[in-house]
C-alpha cells in the first residue's frame, strides 16, 4: 500500500508558481516572445485540425501519424515562415 503524497500550502504554491522566463521578456508591442510563440503553435495546430476535418474524417480515410507529423511540420514552417 503506497501513502499519497502530502505537501504543505506553502511549499505547493512555491513549486507551482509560475517563473518569469527570460524569453518571455515583453517586446514593447504587448505580447511577449513566448505568448507570440504560443499564437503561432497554435496557428499550426489549428491548420492541421482543419485538415484533418476537411480530409481525413470526411472522407473516412486512414492515414499515418508519419504523414500527419509532415503535414505539421510544413505548417509549422508555413506559420513561421521559414
Amino acid at each position: 500500500m503506497t501513502a499519497e503524497p502530502c505537501y504543505h500550502r506553502t511549499c505547493y504554491k512555491g513549486y507551482s508558481r509560475a517563473e518569469a522566463s527570460p524569453t518571455g521578456a515583453s517586446d514593447g508591442c504587448g505580447k511577449s516572445l513566448e505568448d507570440k510563440l504560443l499564437i503561432l503553435k497554435s496557428k499550426a495546430y489549428q491548420m492541421l485540425f482543419d485538415y484533418i476535418r476537411s480530409h481525413v474524417l470526411a472522407n473516412v480515410k486512414i492515414v499515418g501519424l508519419t504523414e500527419m507529423t509532415e503535414l505539421l511540420l510544413s505548417y509549422v514552417s508555413h506559420v513561421f515562415g521559414c
